[in-house]
């Protein structure tokens, strides 16, 4: 009986001796877990941040122009219209000029958009021309 208790104590130490290793070995996987989080999650800011960057230059690059300020634009720069209440202001994502709705709702998909995006006729035309002898 002593003999079968001994057995048992050394049995009961290797697995207490087991379990303490495999706790320590748990701490060291959730710090290792914690750290390739917290890269991960800088890889992501750097990644938005050079995106946003690279959108920045694709706009500068694709149009190389600067938006029209609304308050410096009383008409359409193509009909000729005034605006007013009824007749609004939309920019050209392209040339950055100001048109009225009838004279820029074209959409077309430009290098520094994702989606379809508002085009005056005048870039809607020669984009479309551009792009068919490419």
């Amino acid at each position: 009986v002593r003999e079968q208790m001994a057995q048992e104590i050394v049995f009961l130490k290797q697995v207490s001796n087991d379990y303490e290793n495999m706790r320590q070995e748990n701490l060291r996987l959730k710090d290792m877990n914690r750290e390739q989080d917290q890269t991960l999650e800088e890889l992501g800011q750097q990644l938005s941040w050079y995106k946003l960057s690279l959108d920045n230059l694709k706009d500068e690059s694709t149009t190389g122009r600067v938006w029209e300020k609304d308050a410096e634009v009383a008409s359409c720069k193509i009909c000729a219209k005034e605006f007013n209440i009824a007749r609004r202001k939309h920019h050209c994502r392209n040339c950055g000029g100001i048109f009225c709705d009838k004279c820029s709702d074209n959409k077309m998909e430009l290098p520094s958009s994702a989606n379809k995006v508002r085009v005056c006729d005048n870039c809607y035309h020669f984009l479309l021309e551009r792009n068919s002898k490419m």
